[in-house]
């Protein structure tokens, strides 16, 4: 190993080359893609602690797909 205080930190990259910033960015520009997919989000009465109801196309696809009964209106 060389001396710390004169050696350069490497670069940070994960295995496909990409950098955190890179890895930032696309999951910046994923959350924006989610986003515009769900129209409103709404808490609903359920019991104790509400829960969140996701209102859009999405979200219908998304229940049925995980065989669930549709959220209260």
């Amino acid at each position: 190993m060389g001396n710390s205080k004169t050696s350069k930190p490497k670069p940070i990259f994960v295995e496909d080359g990409r950098t955190p910033a890179m890895i930032s960015f696309e999951i910046d520009r994923a959350a924006q893609m989610l986003r515009a997919l769900v129209n409103r989000i709404e808490p609903v009465p359920d019991g104790e602690e509400p829960a969140i109801v996701l209102r859009s196309d999405i979200a219908a696809i998304l229940t049925f797909a995980a065989g669930k009964k549709s959220p209260p209106p």
